[in-house]
């Protein structure tokens, strides 16, 4: 009897400081074991802390470090990454913002850029950009071009590679013009420009020059080059946000232009130019479908001409990506592109490209039979304020595989 009592008090002595303490008893299975440990698991849980490298990329987009320096952002001194032209090379150069200059009543922005490539595009405007309550602006602007390397291959859709040759194009232009923000969406232009063409030999050893194998007749314009006025009226229905890298909305832009030769009107001539730019986004704006038409429509009067370092171009790494730098060029001109964009990181992102265009020197031509055209893959590096950083590698063309490095987006 002393024995019995003896060990049920040692067993409520074992049990009472689990059951004080709030333990369970031990699981009685292996599945119950599983069940508990994964529970105690799910509350030991840590917030998830990002890497180094994730942590970098945030801080590069939240404080804007990059955008302050480089051209797509809004410090007072930047560098500016190349703009200069297709073709053109790396370019970097200086460039200055003087905000409310005059009271608040001026801006002022000038840059030059220099490519390892020789090529220059030197630009200042000066832009009163608040008046009617910031719904107009005004301003006016000198450029300088100079581009010593430009390639040519011939004018129309059958134009052969083994032609190519190059030549130096040299531009000054003065100008002025007016912009009005008709709705929040809707923008209107009106400019003017004094062009001051001129093109002469090209510098390019590795090939002829122009003159080696053109003439004015297979070139027209190559003989002498007059000035233009040419005078513009644009409007742009832009609702693609983010403004600078666009993930959804669309963007629909339409000029008229008319460059009139201010020497013999022999080049005289009107163009037309849309461009239609749609973006749909999915998965919580991480994919994006982008899709892009452009056309340009030229008009001359009988007996005139469009001047060849004027006519639209298709080829390198905005248009045409699988084909050379200005490969096909004409009076008229049709374009048609689409991307899949996907997001790595915070700051990069990956795309699959298709492009199709042809070259015509009447707008009847433009149909889509025997379009020219490539596809590819290319990352975007920068943030919601613009791409700093585009490699693009384009496949499928009769020019064979194409690589791209290039500063800025591509649309």
């Amino acid at each position: 009897m002393l024995a019995a009592i003896a060990w049920c008090a040692l067993g409520a002595v074992l049990v009472m400081p689990a059951e004080a303490s709030g333990q369970e008893p031990p699981p009685a299975t292996r599945e119950a074991a599983l069940r508990a440990t994964r529970e105690a698991k799910a509350q030991r849980v840590t917030p998830y802390k990002p890497g180094n490298l994730e942590t970098w990329i945030e801080k590069l987009e939240n404080d804007r470090i990059l955008e302050d320096w480089l051209s797509i952002g809004n410090g007072r001194y930047y560098l500016k990454f190349g703009g200069i032209t297709t073709g053109a090379g790396f370019g970097l150069g200086p460039g200055v913002r003087l905000r409310r200059l005059a009271g608040g009543a001026i801006d002022v922005n000038g840059f030059a850029v220099l490519s390892h490539r020789r090529y220059l595009l030197a630009q200042g405007s000066v832009v009163a950009p608040r008046l009617a309550d910031t719904r107009v602006q005004i301003g006016a602007l000198v450029r300088r071009k100079y581009f010593p390397q430009e390639d040519f291959f011939g004018i129309g859709p059958g134009s052969h590679r083994p032609d190519r040759v190059n030549y130096t194009y040299k531009e000054g232009a003065v100008g002025a013009f007016a912009g009005f923000d008709l709705v929040p969406a809707l923008h209107g232009e009106a400019r003017v420009e004094y062009l001051m063409p001129g093109v002469a030999g090209g510098k390019d050893t590795l090939m002829p020059s122009i003159e080696a194998r053109f003439d004015d007749a297979t070139a027209p314009g190559l003989a002498a080059q007059p000035d233009f006025l040419m005078s513009r009226a644009s409007l742009d229905l832009n609702y693609a946000t983010p403004s600078g890298n666009p993930r959804h909305g669309g963007r629909y832009t339409a000029a008229v232009s008319r460059f009139s030769d201010r020497s013999t009107g022999r080049y005289t001539f009107n163009r037309f130019d849309i461009d239609v730019r749609q973006y749909v986004p999915f998965l919580k704006d991480r994919r994006v479908l982008v899709f892009r038409a452009l056309a340009s429509l030229s008009d001359t009067p009988p007996g005139r001409d469009v001047p060849f370092y004027f006519q639209q171009t298709l080829g390198g790494s905005t248009t045409l990506r699988g084909f050379r730098d200005y490969r096909f060029r004409d009076r008229n001109l049709l374009l048609l592109q689409a991307e899949y964009r996907w997001e790595i990181l915070p700051a990069l992102d990956a795309a699959l490209f298709y492009d199709a265009g042809k070259v015509a020197p009447r707008p009847s031509g433009l149909d889509i039979d025997d379009l020219q055209s490539d596809y590819g893959f290319g990352f975007r590096f920068g943030t919601n304020r613009g791409v700093f950083l585009r490699v693009d590698a384009a496949f499928g063309s009769r020019d064979g595989k194409r690589y791209f490095i290039k500063f800025g987006h591509v649309f």
